[in-house]
């Protein structure tokens, strides 16, 4: 199982949103179903959240190999499916939640459990129902690689919370790019 955590910070979506179109062609070409992937996406306001239409038409095409969560740092909204959106591109496709907060401990920690069990990650409550949330530490939950891509300070946070929750076997494992 090869197990990819995409964490992208406001326009730091761009270069993960090229690996992950990547990634999900190589799923599709080689009918490769021994990978999953999950993108944690944070923004200050939804209307920064990029690819939105794209990135939920990969999930819906790959339900049980991809997985979108969004937050919002300023506002508090949950995207809704069933109305069109207005903005650029029409009706926000997928099972998205956009949920208010940062990226933080237990939404890495849903994200690194979903990649490996599957499961149901999103709800409209938020990550991991209840009932699969369990936060006992298991040393096969790790995502093999991460990649990370965010405002000054992200990456340096994120990659020691993987560190330090053994998410990943090693930091070489994690990542990032700093373009300031």
């Amino acid at each position: 199982m090869n197990r990819l955590l995409f964490i992208a910070g406001g326009v730091g979506i761009n270069p993960l949103f090229s690996m992950i179109q990547q990634w999900h062609m190589d799923q599709t070409n080689k009918n490769n179903r021994n990978s999953r992937a999950v993108l944690l996406f944070s923004g200050r306001e939804s209307d920064e959240l990029l690819f939105q239409n794209e990135l939920g038409k990969l999930m819906d095409d790959k339900p049980d190999q991809f997985r979108v969560f969004c937050t919002t740092t300023n506002t508090h909204q949950l995207v809704d499916n069933s109305k069109e959106d207005t903005s650029e591109g029409g009706a926000i496709s997928g099972s998205m939640v956009l949920q208010e907060g940062r990226i933080d401990l237990p939404m890495i920690r849903d994200a690194v459990r979903w990649i490996n069990k599957g499961g149901d990650i999103l709800s409209r409550e938020g990550m991991l129902s209840q009932e699969e949330t369990t936060h006992e530490q298991d040393d096969n939950m790790i995502a093999d690689e991460v990649f990370v891509c965010g405002p000054p300070g992200m990456p340096e946070c994120i990659t020691r919370i993987l560190s330090e929750e053994k998410f990943v076997r090693s930091t070489r494992n994690v990542h990032f790019e700093k373009w300031w």
